[in-house]
């Protein structure tokens, strides 16, 4: 259910930068205020172009039992999501012809052990799985 909402944050943030940037709002922070009372979205914003920030700004409780708001410095569990993240990072590499993810990690990993117990490749890596050889 976390991973869900998570998603589904990152959808809408998403969706407000493209209805944003597809009207004639000029205000970002009255937009956004907007869209995020109409979903009552939880969580923080950052708007930034390069190294300057645009927008920033945390919405809802951090902790509802206790009645602690989201700051901008909230730390938020993200649990596996990065792992779709990472797993699409290491195809674009194959894609390019970086790597193979059919080899064996000993190939890009100096130091990794060799062995006859685990043939692990990235492959198995991304997916989570062991293979005995």
């Amino acid at each position: 259910m976390k991973v869900f909402l998570k998603v589904a944050a990152g959808l809408f943030i998403g969706l407000c930068f493209y209805l944003f940037w597809s009207t004639s709002h000029t205000d970002l922070e009255e937009f956004i205020d907007e869209k995020a009372a109409e979903v009552n979205f939880n969580g923080t914003i950052l708007v930034a172009d390069g190294d300057e920030i645009l927008f920033q700004k945390a919405y809802g409780l951090a902790n509802k039992e206790q009645n602690i708001k989201n700051t901008i410095d909230t730390v938020f569990p993200i649990g596996s999501l990065t792992k779709s993240f990472t797993a699409i990072s290491i195809l674009q590499l194959e894609e390019e012809g970086k790597l193979s993810v059919e080899q064996p990690l000993s190939k890009y990993v100096q130091g990794f052990p060799t062995g006859m117990i685990l043939r692990f490749t990235i492959s198995l890596l991304i997916v989570q799985e062991y293979q005995s050889c």
